[in-house]
């Protein structure tokens, strides 16, 4: 199996410009895969041994691939199952 990972980051002064350049490069990324013909999600992701306070991948599914994404549909949460968290769902009165 092979796969391609393209890595994107920035350097910003300040939280506020990390931000302005993460939702541009994010954008980006859609256009991409959107002008590809591509059904894809991008879910949380952990963010490795580069660290940093938040990680996304863009994932296409396919028959060859080696990820688990989870998937809600009631509150669009999407994550890696690496990082996927849930709550517990209170027990149902008697």
């Amino acid at each position: 199996r092979q796969f391609i990972m393209k890595d994107s980051y920035t350097f910003d002064l300040d939280a506020a410009g990390l931000d302005v350049a993460y939702e541009k490069h994010r954008v980006a990324y859609c256009r991409i895969f959107e002008r590809c013909g591509l059904e894809f999600v991008a879910v949380e992701a952990h963010s490795g041994a580069m660290g940093g306070s938040q990680s996304q991948e863009f994932m296409v599914k396919s028959e060859a691939g080696e990820d688990f994404v989870v998937l809600c549909k009631q509150t669009g949460y999407a994550a890696n199952l690496e990082k996927a968290v849930s709550r517990p769902t209170p027990p149902l009165a008697a």
